[in-house]
């Protein structure tokens, strides 16, 4: 039995039920759209010419504009630019705790 072609065996059923599932296919979507988000945030606050650390009292609470896409919060920071590294820290915490669990799981699995 060849190894590629039995992975290959293995994963197309895999592959073509989850196509056939639209939620799932939604959620892979958005998942990938918040990871590049996350990935590109230090390039998109750099082109937009933000620092999402940067306090300015007089720009309290501005609504969404050309300058702050999507506002500014009570201390006069931007918004979007929190938004963005804060997708960071989330993804990375998550992929940890998956990590970690799994570590786990298999741990237990294997003394059983």
């Amino acid at each position: 039995m060849n190894a590629p072609s039995s992975i290959a065996a293995l994963w197309f059923p895999v592959a073509r039920r989850f196509a056939r599932h639209h939620a799932a296919i939604a959620g892979a979507a958005v998942l990938a759209v918040l990871i590049f988000a996350a990935l590109a945030a230090p390039l998109v606050v750099a082109a937009l010419g933000l620092d999402p650390a940067a306090t300015d009292l007089a720009l309290r609470f501005q609504p969404p504009s050309a300058a702050h896409l999507l506002g500014t919060d009570e201390l006069g920071r931007d918004v979007l630019a929190r938004l963005l590294f804060g997708a960071r820290v989330s993804l990375a915490v998550g992929f940890a705790a998956a990590l970690a669990t799994a570590i786990i799981g298999t741990a237990i699995g294997l003394a059983a």
